[in-house]
C-alpha cells in the first residue's frame, strides 16, 4: 500500500493563485494537508475544509523545517506512507495519469525521497535517476525512512533543509531519487532578467537568475556554508558545487541585485553566523 499525503506550507500566500496550484496536484495524492505560518482569515479556512482538506493554523511562523515535521508526524499519525511535500507556488504540469503511483510502486529498496521534474522537458519513458539532492517542493518523501534518519533539521528554519535531509540519507546509505517523468511549476523567488546569451552553455533553459530578500541572504549563507563543512569530506564534489553557488550569489550581490549595501551586510553576517551554528543534537 503506497498511501501519499500532500502537504503545502503556506506564508502569506498569494491566495487566487495558490488555490489554482492545489488544483493541479496529481492523481494518487489521497489528502492534502495545508500547514499555515501565517493567518489565514476564516473564509480561507473554510474554503480548504470544504474542499476536503486540512488546516494546520500555527499562532507564528515555525519555519519551513519545523512546519513540515508537523506534516510528517500527521501523516504517520493518519496511516500515510509517503508524504509529498510542496511550495505555496508549485504547481504540477500534465501528469499522467497513474504516474505518482507509479513511482511510489517502483521505488527502489532503501529509497528515501523522490523528486520530479522541475528544471527541464520531462523525460516521456518513466525511470529512476540517482541524484545528489532535491528539491523540498515536488519530492515524495518515504515515512518510514524519515523515522528512521529522524526529522528535518529545525533550526535551519528555512534554506537547506532539503539538502542537508538528503545528504544526512545519503550518509546512511539511503537512495536519492528523480522521477523525470512528473512535470513541476516552480517559482524561486523573483527573477532578475539577464540576456539569453549568458546562459548558452547551462543545462536548462533560463531567462536570469532568481533572488530574495536581503535578509534571506542570512540564512543562505549561513546554512549552506555549515552544511559544506559538515560534508565536505563526505560529498566533496557536492560540496564543490555548493560553495560555487554561495560565490555566484556574493558576484550577484555585487553587481546586479538591488539593496547591493544590505545584501551584503546579511551575507557576511550569515558567514559569520555559520562558525558558531550548532544544530546538532536536535
Amino acid at each position: 500500500m503506497n498511501r501519499c499525503l500532500a502537504a503545502v506550507v503556506v506564508y502569506h500566500p498569494d491566495w487566487d493563485a495558490f488555490c489554482e496550484n492545489l488544483k493541479s496536484y496529481p492523481q494518487g495524492v489521497e489528502g492534502i494537508l495545508v500547514v499555515a505560518n501565517s493567518p489565514l482569515s476564516p473564509d480561507q479556512t473554510s474554503y480548504l475544509e470544504q474542499s476536503g482538506m486540512v488546516c494546520l493554523q500555527n499562532q507564528e511562523n515555525l519555519g519551513v523545517a519545523q512546519a513540515l515535521n508537523q506534516a510528517a508526524q500527521y501523516a504517520i499519525q493518519h496511516g500515510f506512507d509517503w508524504l509529498l511535500t510542496m511550495d505555496q507556488d508549485s504547481a504540477f504540469g500534465q501528469v499522467k495519469a497513474g504516474a505518482l503511483e507509479q513511482a511510489m510502486h517502483l521505488a527502489p529498496p532503501k529509497t528515501a525521497a523522490i523528486g520530479v521534474e522541475s528544471l527541464r522537458t520531462p523525460e516521456a519513458v518513466p525511470r529512476f535517476v540517482s541524484v545528489a539532492f532535491l528539491l523540498q517542493s515536488g519530492t515524495l518523501f518515504h515515512l518510514e525512512i524519515w523515522s528512521k534518519l529522524g526529522p528535518f533539521l529545525e533550526p535551519l528554519f528555512i534554506d537547506a533543509v532539503d539538502h542537508e535531509f538528503c545528504l544526512r540519507a545519503r550518509k546512511q546509505g539511503y537512495r536519492i531519487l528523480q522521477y523525470p517523468s512528473i512535470p513541476l511549476l516552480h517559482q524561486l523567488g523573483q527573477t532578475y532578467i539577464l540576456p539569453a546569451w549568458l546562459f548558452v552553455f547551462h543545462r536548462h533553459a533560463k531567462t536570469g537568475i532568481s533572488y530574495h530578500s536581503p535578509q534571506r541572504e542570512r540564512f543562505i549563507f549561513r546554512n549552506n556554508a555549515w552544511l559544506i563543512r559538515q560534508y565536505l569530506w563526505i560529498f566533496p564534489g557536492w560540496a564543490l558545487r555548493r560553495s560555487g553557488y554561495l560565490a555566484l550569489r556574493i558576484l550577484y550581490a555585487l553587481f546586479l541585485l538591488p539593496q547591493k549595501k544590505n545584501r551584503l551586510k546579511n551575507i557576511r553576517q550569515g558567514l559569520s553566523d555559520s562558525w558558531g551554528f550548532r544544530p546538532y543534537p536536535f
